[in-house]
């Protein structure tokens, strides 16, 4: 990668060091005043639910003269389904409402120990991974429960914004540099490959050398539309791996992370396509718990969208 480097990717993490946190005053904090903040953010959240719970569901007018199905076509599970008419439309919109008026109507009263519940949750893991959004001088800094709550000291708030602000400099400088060089690689390269060859978030599921060419089979992140499915393949025609990282794989396999069981598997984050003398250069930026680099070279790119996959 030229542009979109592991190095930018984690810069693009030290952009937003202050958002949704507050400065408060420079000073050590002792256990009872930590304990006060915990009681008044707490307090904030049930506020805060309780208002959204006796919240009464809205009724939108809707003009249906100016609008067809396919304006409600919805998701039912992984499939977009499209109403058969706009009677259809008409009585389901009337139905939700009814049905979540009537809800509102025979609700019980509002119950705090959801909010008490869910805000200690995020409070632990405030604990347990705070530090890890900021940089490593902030350890040193603050005291994690203050971070844990939202709060940062005045004068690291402060520095973290003059930090957040440089970053966010080299970062749009990275961002037009690329935008510039890629701009005229496209000019180069098919248009039948530019407007396909990208798959931000998509899980790569398998990368297979079959006779003279690399197969990279991905679950595209979307919901396919009714009578397709999330797959494509992309067929690297006389491909070969320039560049791969170690801790790329790219068979489906089960990790444990703080004793839970997760299926593993290889994201798509970022990539850039070259136009070489003997075909094309695509470099990927992937991750699998930690960012690599899948760089492969080819003759030619072939990419097939709503394919049936039985890895």
């Amino acid at each position: 990668m030229k542009y979109f480097t592991k190095e930018w990717y984690n810069l693009m993490q030290q952009l937003h060091y202050t958002l949704c946190m507050r400065s408060v005053a420079d000073k050590d904090y002792t256990d009872a005043e930590i304990e006060a903040l915990y009681k008044r953010k707490l307090a904030a959240s049930i506020k805060h639910d309780r208002l959204a719970y006796n919240e009464p569901p809205s009724r939108t007018e809707i003009n249906f003269d100016d609008l067809d199905v396919e304006d409600f076509a919805m998701f039912d599970g992984e499939k977009l389904v499209t109403p058969k008419s706009m009677d259809e439309v008409k009585r389901n919109y009337e139905e939700e409402y009814r049905r979540a008026k009537q809800e509102f109507d025979s609700r019980p009263p509002f119950d705090t120990s959801g909010t008490v519940e869910m805000f200690k949750r995020m409070y632990e893991g405030g604990l347990k991974y705070g530090y890890s959004n900021f940089p490593d001088w902030v350890k040193d800094k603050v005291d994690i429960r203050l971070i844990a709550l939202g709060y940062l000291p005045k004068s690291v708030y402060d520095r973290l914004k003059v930090e957040q602000k440089r970053n966010r400099c080299e970062f749009n400088k990275i961002e037009r540099e690329a935008k510039k060089a890629l701009a005229k690689q496209a000019e180069k390269i098919p248009e039948r490959i530019m407007q396909q060859f990208g798959f931000h978030d998509g899980e790569i599921v398998s990368l297979k050398k079959i006779g003279d060419d690399l197969i990279m089979t991905i679950k595209v992140d979307c919901v396919p539309f009714e009578d397709e499915t999330p797959y494509a393949r992309v067929t690297f025609v006389g491909g070969n791996v320039a560049e791969r990282d170690d801790n790329l794989k790219f068979e489906h396999r089960k990790v444990k992370y703080d004793e839970v069981e997760y299926d593993a598997h290889c994201t798509w984050l970022y990539e850039e396509l070259y136009k070489t003398e003997d075909g094309y250069e695509a470099h990927m930026l992937l991750t699998e718990g930690a960012l690599g680099y899948l760089t492969i070279t080819c003759r030619d790119i072939k990419i097939e969208l709503n394919i049936a996959c039985a890895e």
